[in-house]
């Protein structure tokens, strides 16, 4: 029809931004410092890995506040190299052997091979970001990084006397490699802008925080698949969504629940039980009310630094995610 528009697709826009900008030749160059035989893992994972989202948000917020472009670019390949490293080490914590339907990088390489591969990389990026920024931003960045690896091991001691802000704060320093720590890094060549950086950088946060309890949704209700539902009731994990049903829940129940939270091996008629207690005390339901009250407050605040474009596509890309948690349940 005339006038008509194409439909902003968030992931191929993100993308373009991201090679009309060249963030990835940055990557390149610093992933290449590594040596020719160390760099194979990194590149290999790096080529596999789609969004860009990480990447380049940050970079439209910086950008949006006048940051100069060779620092904006430097601080998005930094972020798309971190999360490369975050996707190679988790394969092998995890001994998960495929990645976007191909081997993972340690099942070609080698778990030894790849992870020495993994922290010469790291060592290289930082050494780029102290000399390329400032070296104040490559402490943050290293700082950033082993909050978000100290988090893991925390979040195993969680109990369920914990609050949920407790375990938001959790989720948080997870995501601040790619959420608070790019703007913090810019802070330190742009003291002048450190307040609006620092609520860009919250606004990020927020995002990436309703992101993570989607993904608790994903382990309860079977979004990616049914074979590893429920591993984090098994493993005894307390996520955000189970923490909202205790809550809630009457003691009996919970005494149920606190049979089979932790055991390893679930029965079928463990899971029966389960899937009864998530439906009784709503908890897709109230989870899903948290995410979009997370991403409507990110979105408000993105509002406040995006042009209308780009705010659009931050938008578009909230509504597919809400759309893929709903899913879970459908």
């Amino acid at each position: 029809m005339p006038g008509e528009t194409n439909p902003i697709v968030p992931e191929e826009y993100l993308r373009e931004r991201y090679f009309e900008h060249k963030v990835d030749s940055r990557a390149d160059e610093i992933i290449s410092m590594v040596g020719k035989e160390a760099s194979q893992p990194i590149k290999y994972t790096h080529e596999l890995w789609f969004s860009k989202a990480k990447t380049m948000l940050p970079f439209l917020l910086s950008t949006s506040l006048g940051i100069e472009e060779v620092n904006t670019i430097d601080v998005a390949a930094t972020i798309d190299i971190l999360w490369t490293l975050s996707v190679v080490v988790d394969d092998i914590i995890d001994a998960d052997e495929m990645r976007r339907a191909k081997p993972a990088a340690w099942k070609i390489y080698g778990k030894e091979s790849t992870y020495s591969s993994a922290e010469k990389c790291l060592r290289a990026t930082l050494g780029h970001v102290a000399k390329t920024i400032s070296p104040e931003a490559a402490i943050k960045c290293k700082e950033s990084v082993e909050a978000g690896m100290r988090s893991i091991e925390e979040h195993k001691n969680f109990g369920f006397e914990c609050t949920r802000e407790e375990l938001e704060q959790n989720y948080i320093k997870r995501d601040a490699f790619f959420s608070e720590a790019p703007m913090s890094m810019l802070a330190t060549i742009y003291p002048d802008k450190e307040s609006k950086l620092r609520s860009a950088g919250i606004a990020l946060e927020t995002y990436y925080l309703g992101g993570q309890i989607g993904n608790d949704l994903d382990d309860l209700f079977g979004g990616a698949g049914r074979t590893k539902r429920f591993s984090d009731v098994k493993s005894g994990l307390v996520t955000i969504p189970l923490r909202l049903m205790w809550s809630d829940m009457e003691e009996l129940d919970r005494e149920k629940f606190m049979m089979v939270f932790g055991k390893g091996e679930l029965s079928v008629q463990d899971e029966v039980m389960i899937d009864s207690l998530l439906e009784k005390y709503r908890v897709f339901e109230k989870s899903m009310d948290l995410i979009k009250e997370k991403y409507s407050q990110a979105s408000e605040t993105m509002g406040n630094f995006l042009d209308e474009k780009q705010n659009s596509v931050f938008n578009t890309l909230c509504a597919k995610q809400l759309e893929k948690f709903q899913g879970y349940k459908s």
